[in-house]
């Protein structure tokens, strides 16, 4: 598909319409990136260098009327500046987004295996967590039966 100097100038008339939510993990993980203002390592598929690793630090995701294509509007640390990314040309570095969601900062220093354990071993799931709740039950019970009477 060419696309030229028109086309680019109806595009940027076009109505820009905010996204705030969405079904898809990598536009929840800009979005959150967005309302945190924490960066976002992606490999970007489009634009003059496609397949080029960058860190960006989202603004707004967006889509614009009568276009299909939703869009991420971020400070580009490789390029010093603004720009915009098409959602669909950006790969994300899942194991970083993994371990900054997990806890809210920068974690590079530790390897992607030492997150996952650390993750593990910090995190009550399964029948740890059962036992926190049922030892909670009991002494609730134990409490309201002592001061019932």
């Amino acid at each position: 598909m060419s696309f030229d100097a028109n086309d680019l100038e109806e595009w940027r008339k076009s109505e820009r319409i905010n996204i705030t939510s969405s079904r898809n993990s990598l536009i929840n993980s800009l979005l959150d990136a967005c309302r945190n203002g924490s960066e976002v390592n992606i490999t970007y598929y489009g634009g003059s260098t496609p397949g080029e690793s960058r860190t960006i630090c989202p603004a707004t995701v967006f889509r614009k009327r009568g276009y299909d294509a939703i869009y991420v509007e971020a400070f580009c640390k490789k390029r010093g500046e603004n720009r915009i990314f098409r959602v669909d040309q950006i790969n994300q570095d899942n194991r970083e987004q993994y371990a900054r969601k997990a806890w809210g900062r920068n974690i590079r220093g530790r390897s992607y295996n030492e997150e996952i354990q650390s993750a593990h071993r910090a995190s009550p799931g399964g029948s740890g967590c059962l036992l926190f709740i049922i030892v909670g039950l009991i002494l609730a019970a134990l409490f309201y039966s002592l001061f019932q009477g």
